[in-house]
């Protein structure tokens, strides 16, 4: 990555090119991170704005028994999830949703974890600190009493 200049902000900014493999170089640390959450097995999860369910792939090798549930709003993503979970043999523990972050359509405290790698940053650039504020308010709604919520 090269620092690109915009006005009097300096700031890392990815290529075109770079953004093709950016998401798979994250691996090692999406694991790092799965190996923290000490995942329980028959744990149902929710995985808020989950792009490419990398990190529900990176889940499901850990948890071998369970339900996540990977939501985002963009097609052409959910499409690509899709497909990259049955690459993984992992469709049997995620499924794929088309669901708006902000208004999920879950019973309240249904989920044991709800989990965002790197969701609430798209969520920020497209809704705003309002959007997340809704995000966060609907993940505590769905999440059980003595469950977790994780962003990362």
């Amino acid at each position: 990555m090269q620092p690109r200049r915009v006005a009097d902000m300096e700031s890392d900014y990815l290529t075109d090119e770079e953004y093709k493999t950016y998401w798979y170089r994250l691996e090692g640390l999406r694991t790092d991170i799965c190996k923290s959450l000490a995942l329980k097995q028959g744990m149902r999860i929710l995985d808020v704005g989950t792009g490419y369910a990398l990190f529900a792939i990176e889940m499901a090798k850990q948890l071998k028994n369970g339900t996540i549930i990977g939501i985002d709003i963009v097609e052409d993503g959910i499409q690509k999830a899709k497909t990259l979970v049955d690459r993984a043999d992992a469709a049997e523990f995620i499924s794929i949703a088309k669901t708006d972050a902000v208004k999920l359509p879950f019973k309240d405290s249904c989920f044991d974890l709800a989990t965002s790698f790197l969701g609430m940053r798209d969520i920020y650039m497209t809704r705003g600190r309002r959007g997340v504020g809704k995000t966060l308010e609907e993940m505590i709604r769905v999440v059980k009493p003595d469950g977790r919520i994780v962003l990362c």
